[in-house]
């Protein structure tokens, strides 16, 4: 596989993003297998191949699914059980998860069940922080403006984990409060699910 094209979307380069995106098609075949992801700001574009790689990309985008939602869908009582995990957790939805993925609750649902965990929702101001590819090292000053009332309400709330599902958004929210004293651990939402599931080892 190789890269899926998003940032190349961003800066106005279609014609490289539509070669990483037959690129990849190729690479995934055309099984019916899930195509998972991590990132759901590579999701959103993941799921668009459908027009930009008219060679598979339809077949493509419907496989695509967030990490997390598979792992929702997919939970069975004979999984390992989940221990405490104690802390206040405040989930931040990316655009890209709300605006162009399904099962956009996957991420609280799966958090809910470790045990102890708080977790809180965030939904200040535009609900964007700004980051949106590599708009926050481009426009820095728009980028910060619309992820201040975010950061505020982080801030009020005073949670140990921010938990975040797409790398840019994470970067640009992680990197305003890197002067905090005790701010809290920018993290993936899985991150979490894995520390649940060390600490029953």
């Amino acid at each position: 596989q190789v890269c899926c094209g998003a940032l190349d979307l961003h800066d106005g380069n279609p014609g490289k993003a539509r070669g990483n995106a037959a690129e990849n098609c190729a690479a995934f075949g055309t099984g019916g297998q899930p195509i998972l992801t991590v990132a759901s700001g590579c999701a959103a574009t993941l799921a668009e191949y459908d027009r930009l790689s008219p060679q598979g990309g339809e077949r493509f985008s419907c496989r695509v699914v967030s990490v997390e939602a598979f792992i929702e869908e997919h939970w069975t009582a004979d999984l390992p059980v989940l221990e405490p995990v104690t802390g206040r957790a405040m989930i931040f939805e990316p655009c890209t998860a709300r605006n162009a993925l399904p099962r956009s609750d996957a991420t609280r649902k799966l958090l809910e069940r470790i045990p102890a965990l708080d977790i809180v929702g965030l939904g200040t101001g535009l609900g964007c922080c700004g980051a949106a590819g590599h708009h926050f090292l481009t426009r820095p000053g728009q980028a910060d403006a619309l992820a201040a009332p975010i950061v505020r309400e982080i801030a009020d709330c005073a949670p140990e984990y921010v938990a975040v599902s797409n790398v840019g958004c994470a970067l640009h929210i992680g990197g305003m409060m890197s002067g905090w004293p005790d701010s809290p651990e920018v993290l993936h939402p899985i991150t979490l699910i894995a520390r649940s599931l060390a600490e029953s080892d």
